[in-house]
């Protein structure tokens, strides 16, 4: 897993390094695109994060 300076509880970190679970930086916050975060469960569910402006 990639530490993608998320703001989360320790919990969420926690599950979010179990198997199964992936999360990567879409766009980095740089330039014109907000800081955007997309996490996959292990049952596939995708969510996409972005920061607010």
């Amino acid at each position: 897993m990639h530490a993608v300076g998320r703001g989360v509880c320790a919990r969420g970190n926690f599950v979010r390094e179990l198997p199964g679970w992936t999360v990567h930086l879409v766009h980095d916050g740089l330039g014109d695109q907000p800081h955007t975060v997309q996490t996959t469960t292990p049952t596939g569910h995708v969510y996409t994060s972005r920061a607010g402006p």
